[in-house]
């Protein structure tokens, strides 16, 4: 396919990226009479040109977008294997938008909405993320070569999927303190290298958030109040964590997070603030390496909480102690049975 003929009556739309790989398809007409589309140098906008339709997957090298353009539709860059685009006073980023492509770096100073999955499987390395408050769903999902985030100050929430994957991520962007996020999505940094991640306002952390980062140290999350399943599931390394008054917490919170065998580490604490009163079911399974709990407020314990874990020998009496919710194993050193 190298060339796509809109007739006069032509009224559809493109979503999905029906035309990723088709790397020969570079130009766009329109026939005459066509009050839906135009087409600016191979580009197809709608009629007034203040919404970008739809790219040509073939163009190559760098492209500058209508100046009365405020909107880039759904997968408009999909697979394209354009490294420089001029977005010029675009606003708002469809989903998908620039989905598999070649883009590697985007100025995105005017733009204030970014869609779903915008970037994902993108070869991006950098953005600056100056007055966006919601990062969708998926927008930077799998971005291997994504090094630098900057300009998260005005962040509110982080969608599901966000940073997932994002498997470059450095420095200070791997090193993150946000102050206006109230809420993390599922998988949001999972299979990331972030690396320590404090969250003043963040009340919700959703499954899996921080899932097999096998780089995370430290987290802080002084507000927060739930915990989704597996969140922190098998996080290797991590060091310190703080939470606030936690009154729900997922299954496996907390599972398999110990310590890397080749890194010298000198305590793993966990802290919850007063008024925690819940722990999920095998939060801490095979947490070989926990030095400091405080369950001093705890109401209920999930079965299995400590499954496989190393608890320290000085760990006060709690009511559910001797309960079957533990499911202890080994030699009782303690009355959580030290070693369960």
């Amino acid at each position: 396919l190298e060339k796509v003929i809109l007739s006069k009556d032509a009224n559809v739309t493109f979503g999905g990226a029906p035309f990723v790989g088709c790397t020969a398809f570079d130009t766009i007409e329109v026939a005459a009479g066509n009050t839906k589309f135009t087409v600016v140098n191979n580009l197809l906008y709608n009629i007034d040109k203040t919404v970008l339709e739809l790219v040509p997957v073939g163009l190559a090298g760098s492209v500058t977008i209508e100046s009365g353009v405020t909107a880039l539709g759904d997968s408009v860059f999909a697979g394209s294997a354009l490294t420089t685009i001029n977005l010029n006073n675009v606003t708002s980023i469809g989903a998908y938008a620039f989905a598999d492509s070649a883009i590697e770096s985007i100025d995105l100073t005017n733009v204030t909405s970014i869609g779903a999955y915008a970037f994902k499987d993108s070869k991006l390395k950098s953005v600056d993320l100056t007055g966006i408050e919601d990062i969708a769903a998926g927008t930077f999902m799998n971005c291997t070569d994504l090094a630098t985030v900057t300009g998260l100050s005005s962040v509110v929430t982080i969608g599901d999927y966000a940073f997932m994957g994002c498997s470059a991520l450095a420095n200070e962007s791997a090193r993150l303190t946000l102050v206006n996020v109230e809420s993390i999505g599922k998988y949001a940094f999972a299979e990331s290298t972030i690396r320590s991640f404090t969250g003043r306002n963040v009340e919700t952390i959703g499954a899996y958030a921080f899932a097999n980062t096998p780089n995370l140290k430290t987290v802080k999350f002084v507000k927060a109040s739930s915990i989704g399943s597996h969140a922190f599931y098998n996080t290797y390394i991590l060091e310190e964590a703080e939470f606030g008054a936690v009154t729900e917490m997922g299954d496996y919170a907390f599972a398999f997070t110990t310590y890397n065998e080749n890194t010298q580490l000198s305590q793993k604490t966990f802290k919850f603030a007063t008024g925690t009163t819940e722990i999920g079911a095998y939060a801490f399974y095979g947490c070989t390496s926990l030095s400091s709990i405080d369950l001093s407020n705890l109401v209920k314990i999930g079965e299995g909480a400590f499954y496989g874990a190393v608890l320290p020998a000085d760990l006060p009496a709690h009511p559910q102690a001797h309960s079957d919710l533990l499911r202890c194993h080994g030699t009782a050193r303690n009355s959580y049975g030290g070693r369960c």
